[in-house]
C-alpha cells in the first residue's frame, strides 16, 4: 500500500525492479487537486525538442467528494473534472495552470454516473425520488440551459470540434454521455454545454463515444449516438470542418452497450459492440443510476463481438461481422488492407471485470493482480460481404500490452508499427510503467519504482521525412515516494524510450506566489558533454517534481501554429 512506504524506500534503486520493495506509493494521486489559476513557471531539466512547443491539456478528477450532503466518490471515473494546461512556450520555458471544470456537481443520486454507488443506508423513498429525477432529466432535461459548472464532462479534451460554437479556436471536453463542454483555451473556465442534438436533430440518444475519430486528412469528425428507446439504435454521423454540417451516415439496431471509442479507416467507420452490454436494453441505467452496474454479467469472451462497418463517404451500413468476444476501453487504430478488408487494433480484455479495479477503495489499496490487457489486432473480412467471421491476427503478451494506447498521429487510418501506452503489471494498484510495443515483436519499457505514469501523448517530429517513431512521448508522472511532493512532466525519446527532459517545481520550493516570482523562467541544465548527463544533474533531476495534478485520464498536444500560436489569443479572455 502507499501508506507502507517509508523514507528507507528511497535507498532502493528506482530504476532497478530487482531492488523494488513490494509497495508502491501512489495515494497522493487520489487526493483533491487545487486550482492553479496564475501561471506557474516550471524548471526544465534536459532538452525539449523545438517541435514540442505548444499546449498540452490533460483531464482528470479534481476532487473526491460530492456535495449535498458531502459524499465520497467511489469510482475513479466519477471524480468532478479538473483541466490542466501546460504551455510549452519554448524548449526551456513551460508554465502550468489548472481549474476545476465541475465545481458545483449534482447531488449524489440525482444524475447518471459511471460507477458511483448510492450509500447502502439511503432510504427507499430517497432512492425512488432519485430514480424519478434521473428519468425526468433523461427524457426532458435541457442540457444547454444547465450551469456548465454543474455537469461532469471530463474524459477527453479536443480542439476545434466542427459544427459547434467557436471563435478563432475552441476547446471541448467530452464524456460518454452525449454532452460536450466548451471551455476557454486560456483560462480553462467552463463556458457552455452542448448536446449532440445541436449537431443534428436526430442525435437525441443519451450515449456516445468519449473518443470520436477524426480524419487526419480532411479533419472530418465521426462518432455515434445511441438511443435506448423504443429500441437500441446507433446513429453514425460525420461532421465537416469545412461546412460545419453533420451528415447521418447510417443507423442500425444492436445491443445497447458502453462503447468508449470507435475505429476509423480511410474508407470506413467501424463501431464494435464488445462485451459491455447493458441489461434490459439500457433501461437498467435509470434503475441503478450508473453505467458500470447496469452492464449485464462480466461480459465473458464467449459473447461474440459485433463489428459494424459503415461507408464513411457514401454512407450506408456495409455489414455486420461477428468475432471473438472481448471488452475494451480504447480503440488504437484501423486501416484498409490492399485486398479490401479492415484490420483494427485495440487494447482488449477477456471480460469487463477490469472496470471494478478502478473503484477507489482498490486504487488506494495494495498492488493488484496484473491487468489482463492484450494488445490485439483483428481482421474484418469486408471484402467477402456481410456475415464473414472476424479473426485475431496478432496479440501481444500481457506483460507488454498497454492501456491508454496511442500512436504517432500521422499514422491514424493507416498501418502503424509502434503503439505506446501505460503498463499495469501488478506492481502497483494502477500503472507501473510506459511501454513502446513494436508490431514486429519487440518492446521497450520506461519504469521507476514509486513513479506512476499517466497517458503518454505522442508529439511527432516536424520533419516530413521522419520515421514513425521520431518524436517525443510526454507523460505526467506521479512521484509518490516520501518527500517528493507531487508530479513532474516527463519527455521520452519515442525511439529509445529514454528520458530527454522533465519539468516540475524544485522540491525545496513550494509553488507559492513568492516562489513563482523568484523562479528563473526556463531554468535549464545540461551535461558537460552533449547528450550526456553528469552525476550532479542526475541528482538534481530527482529533485524536480512537486506539481499538484493527481492521476488523470487523457490529454492532447496542440502545436503553437496558426490560431493556436501564443501570440494569437484574442477573444479567449473575453469568452471566459
Amino acid at each position: 500500500m502507499a501508506s507502507d512506504a517509508t523514507p528507507a524506500d528511497l535507498s532502493h534503486d528506482a530504476a532497478n525492479p530487482d531492488t523494488w520493495p513490494n509497495s508502491w506509493p501512489n495515494l497522493s494521486g487520489f487526493a483533491d487537486v487545487p486550482d492553479q489559476l496564475t501561471p506557474l513557471s516550471l524548471t526544465v531539466i534536459g532538452t525539449i525538442p523545438p517541435y514540442a512547443v505548444g499546449t498540452l491539456y490533460r483531464t482528470g478528477p479534481g476532487t473526491y467528494t460530492l456535495p449535498s450532503p458531502p459524499t465520497a466518490v467511489t469510482h475513479w471515473f466519477d471524480g468532478p473534472g479538473h483541466l490542466h494546461s501546460f504551455r510549452i512556450l519554448s524548449p526551456t520555458h513551460i508554465t502550468h495552470t489548472s481549474r476545476r471544470t465541475c465545481s458545483t456537481p449534482a447531488a449524489p443520486g440525482s444524475a447518471i454516473t459511471f460507477g458511483q454507488r448510492a450509500p447502502p443506508s439511503k432510504p427507499w423513498s430517497t432512492a425512488l425520488a432519485d430514480l424519478g429525477r434521473r428519468a425526468l432529466d433523461a427524457a426532458w432535461g435541457d442540457v444547454a440551459a444547465k450551469d456548465p459548472r454543474s455537469v461532469n464532462v471530463s474524459v477527453a479534451v479536443l480542439p476545434d470540434l466542427p459544427g459547434l460554437p467557436t471563435e478563432k479556436r475552441s476547446l471541448y471536453t467530452t464524456t460518454d454521455a452525449s454532452t460536450l463542454l466548451r471551455v476557454s483555451p486560456t483560462t480553462l473556465s467552463p463556458l457552455s454545454l452542448h448536446p449532440q442534438s445541436a449537431l443534428h436533430p436526430s442525435l437525441t440518444g443519451p450515449l456516445t463515444a468519449a473518443h470520436p475519430a477524426r480524419c487526419p486528412k480532411t479533419g472530418d469528425v465521426f462518432n455515434y449516438n445511441l438511443a435506448l428507446v423504443p429500441a437500441p439504435t446507433y446513429r453514425v454521423f460525420r461532421t465537416s470542418p469545412t461546412t460545419g454540417d453533420t451528415t447521418l451516415l447510417a443507423s442500425f439496431a444492436a445491443p445497447a452497450a458502453w462503447l468508449h471509442s470507435i475505429f476509423l479507416t480511410e474508407k470506413y467507420v467501424v463501431v464494435c459492440v464488445w462485451s459491455s452490454r447493458f441489461a434490459v436494453n439500457g433501461v437498467s441505467i435509470l434503475g441503478v443510476g450508473n453505467l458500470a452496474d447496469a452492464m449485464r454479467g462480466e461480459g465473458r469472451e464467449e459473447e461474440d463481438a459485433q463489428w459494424h462497418v459503415i461507408d464513411r463517404d457514401g454512407g450506408g451500413h456495409a455489414g455486420c461481422f461477428n468475432g471473438p468476444g472481448f471488452f475494451a476501453f480504447h480503440a488504437v487504430n484501423a486501416w484498409d488492407t490492399p485486398d479490401g478488408d479492415v484490420v483494427a487494433e485495440v487494447a482488449a480484455y477477456p471480460s469487463r471485470a477490469v472496470v471494478s479495479s478502478f473503484y477507489l477503495h482498490r486504487l488506494r489499496g495494495p498492488a493488484t493482480e496484473p491487468a489482463e490487457t492484450r494488445l490485439t489486432r483483428f481482421r474484418i473480412p469486408v471484402s467477402g460481404g456481410a456475415g464473414g467471421r472476424v479473426t485475431r491476427v496478432s496479440q501481444a503478451e500481457a506483460a507488454v500490452s498497454p492501456e491508454l494506447p496511442t500512436i504517432n498521429p500521422r499514422y491514424a487510418t493507416r498501418e502503424h508499427r509502434y503503439t505506446y501506452g501505460v503498463l499495469n503489471r501488478g506492481r502497483s494498484s494502477l500503472f507501473d510503467g510506459l511501454v513502446k510495443v513494436d508490431a514486429r515483436g519487440e518492446a521497450k519499457v520506461w519504469e521507476r519504482w514509486g513513479q506512476t505514469p499517466g497517458e503518454g501523448v505522442f508529439i511527432s517530429s516536424d520533419d516530413e521525412e521522419a520515421e514513425e517513431d521520431e518524436g517525443v512521448l510526454v507523460s505526467l508522472v506521479l512521484d509518490g515516494r516520501p518527500g517528493r511532493g507531487g508530479s513532474y512532466l516527463l519527455f521520452l525519446d519515442a525511439r529509445t524510450m529514454e528520458e530527454v527532459a522533465r519539468a516540475g517545481v524544485p522540491l525545496d520550493t513550494a509553488p507559492t506566489e513568492e516562489t513563482q516570482q523568484t523562479q528563473e523562467h526556463g531554468k535549464r541544465r545540461v551535461g558537460e558533454e552533449e547528450g550526456q548527463e553528469t552525476d550532479g544533474e542526475r541528482e538534481e533531476r530527482e529533485e524536480v517534481g512537486g506539481l499538484k495534478v493527481g492521476l488523470g485520464f487523457h490529454g492532447v498536444h496542440i502545436p503553437a501554429v496558426g490560431a493556436w500560436g501564443f501570440d494569437d489569443e484574442e477573444g479567449d479572455e473575453r469568452n471566459a
